[in-house]
């Protein structure tokens, strides 16, 4: 899908070759789809293996940068079940937030944080298209990590 992405679709624009938005909705959900995956198969090893630490921390990051990429370029490209990959992309960075602050790394662990606010943004702006994702348990799972404790309570509650 990367080498299609970066030869056929190198931006998500409707109007390329009279597509359709189909076309950009259905290759942002793959690609999400095949990072989710991905972050689970790394997870599986991510304890023991630095190198699948490392690579689902990579894929993690790839993920939030293609989420970011969509919603700026037209949030109705997205497909209604993209939360879940995001989900999983923000257990990612909160894990590795929590690591580097447990070591004493905190300026990493700050920047670190602002990929995490920067995946909030991208749910609290899907929350605007599709509201009641917000009460499923992948959104309301992030709870335990205490960093968006009081949106997602809130979302719960609606």
């Amino acid at each position: 899908m990367l080498v299609y992405r970066a030869t056929k679709c190198p931006t998500f624009s409707s109007s390329r070759d009279g597509e359709d938005d189909g076309h950009d909705g259905t290759l942002i959900f793959s690609m999400s789809a095949a990072y989710s995956a991905s972050i689970y198969l790394f997870n599986l090893f991510a304890d023991k293996d630095a190198e699948s630490y490392r690579k689902r921390l990579v894929v993690a990051r790839a993920c939030a940068s293609l989420g970011i990429e969509a919603c700026k370029t037209n949030p109705n490209l997205l497909h209604s079940a993209i939360f879940l990959p995001w989900c999983a992309a923000y257990e990612v960075l909160a894990w590795e937030m929590i690591r580097l602050n447990s070591v004493g790394e905190k300026d990493a662990a700050a920047a670190v944080r602002v990929e995490i606010e920067t995946l909030m943004d991208l749910l609290k702006l899907f929350s605007r298209h599709f509201d009641t994702f917000k009460k499923q348990w992948p959104v309301q799972n992030l709870r335990r990590f205490n960093i968006h404790t009081a949106d997602l309570a809130k979302w719960n509650k609606r």
